[in-house]
């Protein structure tokens, strides 16, 4: 008998392959030389084998049986169309998701925010800012569950009334950081924890890289709130560099330690955020919209390509501002829907908003 938890666990990137060419094959008729073709090293191929690591997986089976019965609780393969779209774009996705909580819409657009555990005052409260107005506009909030400026993102976006994910680096049942049981409960309410990690995996120092890249695919871009040189945020500002998307640094004092890695960002290149407004500008600039918008197009193309939600809140746009507010009860689209549907416009660069609330940019002007 040959363990798939073992495979899974230890190298996901193979057994995606493998179930991609071999997805025929029985699970039973999977073997040690099948794994070798694949290149599998003997290390691996002895884990997969081990007593120790079948025991293992069959208890881990029945812990996720006995979880998924529980309301709001899903697996996921790569293969679901209910899969994170930008997931699936990165390298080596993982081959499956447990998810707590309900995922945000496919076109909902998503940024993560991280940073240092340990953050100054200044750092805590600019990333819950951040998260807040972000979250307010229709963004969904992506970080990693941990203590410090991972809170603070989440507990911003839960503040804005808007929708947060928390990524884990261990298995669904394993409480870490401690006394984090309020705000995961509150995060699940309105949007979802998920992990690629089997029941009962550890906060290993290995599993964390591979939360942040989940971190990092999940989002159109990553921004950096506080982080030292050496750190686990910086690997998430390279993880999101190689999968082509955005990183944003949050400069800091001179004298503070965890200031340092964002600087470092900003003179590699780092789009330097003193408000949402930076953020938004990049976006609109350079990358498409979550439902795939061609990024680059002038704003009278992208006319074209309008859904109907984008079509009708256009509809009750001209010269004069238009609140959130006003356009929820002129259109009679959940005010969800209004705010996500605001922010792909303005990315698209349709509208523009200012302290009054959206208008249409000039280009996008007919007449």
């Amino acid at each position: 008998m040959l363990s798939l938890y073992g495979l899974i666990y230890k190298s996901p990137g193979l057994f995606s392959r493998l179930r991609r060419e071999v997805a025929s094959l029985p699970v039973k008729d999977l073997s040690a030389n099948l794994l070798r073709t694949f290149g599998a090293s003997e290390k691996l191929v002895r884990h997969c084998l081990s007593p120790a690591a079948i025991r293992k997986a069959t208890v881990s089976a029945e812990k996720t049986l006995r979880w998924l019965e529980a309301p709001g609780h899903h697996l996921l393969l790569n293969t679901s169309p209910h899969y994170p779209v930008g997931l699936k774009a990165i390298d080596l996705p993982p081959p499956l998701l447990l998810v707590a909580g309900q995922l945000p819409a496919p076109e909902t657009p998503c940024l993560s925010i991280v940073g240092s555990r340990k953050p100054t005052r200044s750092g805590y409260r600019t990333a819950g800012d951040l998260a807040r107005a972000l979250a307010g506009l229709g963004f969904c909030i992506v970080s990693g569950l941990a203590r410090g400026i991972d809170t603070g993102a989440h507990e911003g976006a839960l503040a804005g009334n808007g929708h947060t994910l928390a990524v884990l680096g261990t298995g669904m049942d394993v409480s870490w950081p401690g006394g984090q049981a309020l705000v995961r409960s509150r995060i699940i309410e309105t949007g979802a924890i998920i992990t690629e990690f089997p029941m009962g995996a550890p906060p290993l120092a290995a599993h964390f890289p591979r939360r942040n890249r989940v971190v990092t695919g999940l989002s159109l871009g990553t921004v950096i709130v506080e982080a030292g040189l050496k750190s686990g945020s910086m690997i998430s500002a390279r993880l999101a560099a190689d999968q082509g998307r955005e990183v944003f640094a949050v400069p800091g004092s001179i004298y503070a330690s965890q200031s340092r890695g964002c600087h470092a960002l900003i003179r590699q290149g780092a789009v330097l955020v003193e408000s949402v407004d930076d953020i938004l500008a990049e976006l609109r600039g350079g990358l498409s919209s979550a439902n795939s918008m061609q990024a680059g197009l002038a704003p009278r193309e992208n006319m074209l390509l309008l859904d109907e939600e984008e079509s009708a809140l256009l509809t009750y746009l001209d010269t004069n501002p238009v609140s959130t507010e006003e356009l929820t009860r002129l259109s009679g689209l959940p005010s969800a829907t209004v705010a996500s549907t605001l922010v792909r416009l303005e990315i698209m660069g349709l509208v523009y908003h200012d302290l009054m609330g959206y208008a249409l940019e000039p280009e996008a002007r007919v007449g």
